[in-house]
């Protein structure tokens, strides 16, 4: 915001009529030169940081959050209508910064990049399939809305790669929807083939 209020400033003086409509239309107009039609270097780094998306873990998203978080305490002039927040008050920043580091549970999922947990989904549903055609079970709506949710959160950090510039906790709709579609498979395969026979009730 403070980055905002500069450039207003910047581009028209105080007191000018509509000042901030004013420089939202300047500043939309630079960015529709830029982007249409896009240019190589833009795509470039699209695709640069849409590759760095899916090479995220669990642990740099979480830190990115306590990190932002921390950013504020670093910068309190920068962000005056946040000093009324109540969450984490009277914390500094370093407290803030080592509940990452307190928390084990972030380091077991160092080795699990987005791509590494996309190649087990991937295994995973081949798996499902296999398994489904032997209990001469039915699959289709299940696979379609697993292969659905995943399509979607990789289009939605897709998107955010073209409009913003990359940040870890971003990565989190492409995550979450990955993981949600593994919890759901895992439900159907545990809980529907534990019963006798082709005919298990439906999940």
């Amino acid at each position: 915001m403070t980055v905002i209020y500069e450039v207003h400033a910047s581009l028209f003086p105080p007191g000018t009529k509509s000042r901030f409509q004013q420089s939202d239309l300047a500043l939309n107009r630079l960015v529709w030169v830029f982007l249409f039609p896009p240019r190589r270097v833009f795509l470039r780094a699209v695709l640069e940081d849409f590759e760095n998306s899916r090479c995220t873990t669990i642990p740099m998203v979480a830190n990115n959050l306590s990190y932002s978080t921390a950013y504020y305490f670093w910068h309190p002039e920068q962000m005056p209508g946040c000093a009324q927040l109540i969450t984490f008050r009277g914390k500094s920043a370093a407290q803030i910064q080592n509940i990452f580091a307190r928390h084990a549970y972030f380091s077991l999922w160092k080795p699990f990049s987005y791509n590494v947990c996309f190649t087990f989904w991937m295994g995973n549903l081949l798996l499902l399939f296999v398994l489904a055609k032997r209990r001469a079970q039915d699959i289709t709506g299940i696979a379609a809305y697993s292969i659905t949710l995943t399509i979607v959160g990789l289009l939605a950090m897709l998107g955010s790669c073209f409009i913003t510039e990359f940040l870890p906790r971003y990565t989190l709709p492409m995550w979450t929807l990955l993981i949600v579609c593994r919890r759901r498979r895992s439900s159907l395969r545990i809980g529907d083939w534990q019963a006798d026979g082709p005919t298990a009730p439906p999940c």
